[in-house]
């Protein structure tokens, strides 16, 4: 093997014990040294980080040489990865050093990529957070994720590729060790730790324990939440044989105390864990975020700034579109997508405080929607809010209406749907605001196409409405949605629209009259009815005062003496073919003690 290398080698001469040296040999001198290679291991694994080296003239003239792009581990920092981390990125320079004498980085990252296929091959960065491997279904992408080996099968929901990919899972932990004590900085446990379990230990890793503090209450099962959290947890700082120390213990998501010694006799049996004996996991997270953006500012000192930077955007989604043809391309923006796919999946498997999107923080205004004309703002199956653009003006045609909004209720194979609307009811002038309920049998056939939308039209049966008239300030109340009856003025008058009722419901039934209603049958009368058809009654407790004089109901002398008995005394009636003092027409009274009718000077009426 040796003559093999000696016969691509051009031989310069030999060295002092007489072997041969090749041109431009590589020394062992010449390995993991400045100007030199990279060393490998016993596996053929480069053992040195990669980086490049720049020389700037530092402010005394002298010419420095420093690292500017690397690949490698970071400072020996536990709180940064120590020796599991791998660093890439550059330093600035001149060089700014850390209080860990690591250098701070300037240095621009690019990744360049141009994605092809399914599962891993679809993204042009992959981060996957998991305790699995590359090739099982964590290490690989959820992209088109479907094996084309398997046939023509994989073609469905083929074709995704992704700029930026991410999984993150609730992998196991690393160590899950069997428990026999703890003191406040330490767990005993059953068995020495072996080679491979120390192989696994890192200073700065969680651990848990199953053991709880029974003084805590679970008030979250009871409420539709995670149960309350009272198991122990810590952070690893060293082991030795049987033991691990820890920096104490304190219960998840409570207050750190200090001296807490968890009882191996107290054991969790909620949903975190339900072991039997005395446990610790150790390496496995509480909470997983699948994205943790956190930016900060502080302001300067006035006079002496050091940024001038004051404004910020957690984040901004830009979508370019250079199109020739109506609805030749499909944005979606954010899709959160939850996929239940145990055997509960119709929603109860989440807690009652989930939530796709949660906004919180004492910001002015939590959520800004700032679309075109042609936007819908929100698109739901419950709540519809359409654009701020009516493009209703002088010649909207009378009769035309325009959603502003919708709230929908589905019952029994109908959906109610609580509309507000503007509805032009006068050419010329301002539209109308209506407000109130609509049935429509079925549901909407797409909450996701306007097309195929039933949202923005007045479809199915109007039960009523609220209107609001946008020219004379008026409200009005409206049955079917049209006919509007009681209406309050601008000043504050009430009016009940021409041909319709006032009808009065009495507060018990007698099983014979209906209800009193007034009616206008012409323009200047106002007529007292009863639903049931019988005479109905108007009762004055004060005076009743009539300038132009009261005209009372008429009947003949024999209705009066044998049929109609009122129950009022002293009622009184015109009996229109008496006579009296040789005139035809009398007034007429009642005497309920005596169930008669008679004239002014109580004598008998007759003709």
């Amino acid at each position: 093997m040796w003559k093999k290398t000696l016969v691509v080698q051009e031989i310069c001469g030999v060295d002092g014990g007489g072997t041969p040296v090749a041109c431009n040999g590589l020394n062992q001198s010449d390995i993991n040294v400045p100007n030199g290679i990279a060393g490998l291991n016993d596996n053929g694994n480069v053992t040195a980080n990669v980086s490049t080296q720049a020389q700037y003239t530092a402010s005394n003239g002298s010419l420095v040489s420093a690292i500017q792009d690397s690949l490698g581990a970071g400072a020996q920092d536990a709180l940064a990865g120590d020796i599991n981390a791998i660093w890439l990125g550059g330093f600035s320079l001149p060089v700014v050093s850390g209080g860990a004498g690591d250098a701070a980085t300037s240095a621009i990252v690019n990744i360049v990529a141009r994605p092809y296929g399914n599962y891993n091959n679809g993204c042009a960065l992959c981060v996957i957070a998991t305790g699995g491997t590359q090739t099982d279904s964590a290490g690989r992408a959820a992209i088109s994720g479907t094996d084309w080996h398997e046939g023509v099968s994989a073609n469905a929901g083929m074709g995704d590729i992704v700029g930026f990919y991410e999984h993150l899972d609730n992998a196991p932990a690393r160590l899950i060790l069997p428990v026999t004590a703890y003191t406040a900085t330490s767990v005993t446990l059953a068995s020495a730790l072996t080679a491979e379990q120390i192989n696994q230990l890192r200073a700065g890793m969680y651990i848990w324990s199953n053991s709880i503090d029974t003084s805590l209450t679970d008030t979250g099962s009871s409420s539709g939440q995670i149960p309350t959290a009272r198991f122990y947890g810590g952070y690893v700082t060293g082991w030795s044989g049987n033991t691990i120390t820890v920096n104490g213990w304190s219960v998840f998501e409570q207050a750190p105390g200090t001296g807490a010694v968890p009882d191996v006799t107290k054991l969790d049996t909620s949903l975190y864990s339900s072991r039997t004996t005395p446990t610790v996991w150790i390496g496995s997270p509480g909470k997983v975020f699948a994205r943790n953006v956190y930016a900060s500012y502080v302001e300067p000192t006035a006079g002496a700034e050091t940024s001038l930077a004051h404004e910020y955007q957690a984040e901004e989604t830009d979508f370019a579109t250079y199109a020739k043809t109506p609805h030749s391309v499909k944005y979606s923006g954010y899709v959160i997508s939850p996929q239940s796919n145990g055997t509960i999946n119709d929603g109860t498997e989440f807690t009652e405080d989930s939530a796709g999107v949660v906004v919180s923080g004492s910001l002015p205004i939590q959520i800004s929607l700032w679309g075109g004309c042609n936007s819908s703002a929100i698109y739901g199956q419950s709540l519809y809010v359409a654009s701020h653009c009516s493009r209703f003006d002088a010649s909207t045609a009378v009769g035309k209406t325009f959603t502003l909004s919708e709230n929908v209720a589905i019952a029994d194979g109908m959906s109610y749907r609580q509309i507000t609307r503007l509805q032009q009811d006068v050419a010329g002038a301002n539209p109308n605001l209506y407000v109130g309920p609509v049935v429509t049998p079925g549901t909407n056939p797409s909450v996701t196409n306007r097309t195929q939308s039933w949202y923005g039209t007045i479809s199915g049966y109007v039960n009523g409405a609220i209107k609001y008239g946008m020219s004379d300030s008026s409200v009005a109340l409206c049955g079917s949605g049209s006919n509007c009856g009681l209406t309050v003025s601008g000043s504050g008058d009430v009016t009940v629209g021409p041909g319709h009722t006032v009808q009065i419901e009495p507060a018990t039934g007698d099983g014979v009259n209906g209800a009193p209603y007034f009616s206008a049958p012409s323009g200047n009368t106002l007529k007292l009815q009863d639903s049931g058809g019988t005479n109905a009654s108007l009762s004055v407790t004060g005076t009743l005062s009539a300038n132009a004089g009261t005209t009372p109901g008429s009947m003949s002398a024999s209705d009066l003496n044998n049929v109609y008995r009122p129950a009022q005394d002293g009622t009184q009636m015109w009996c229109s073919d008496c006579k009296l003092n040789g005139v035809t027409g009398v007034a007429a009274f009642y005497h309920a003690n005596g169930t008669k009718w008679t004239d002014s000077q109580n004598n008998p009426i007759s003709n």
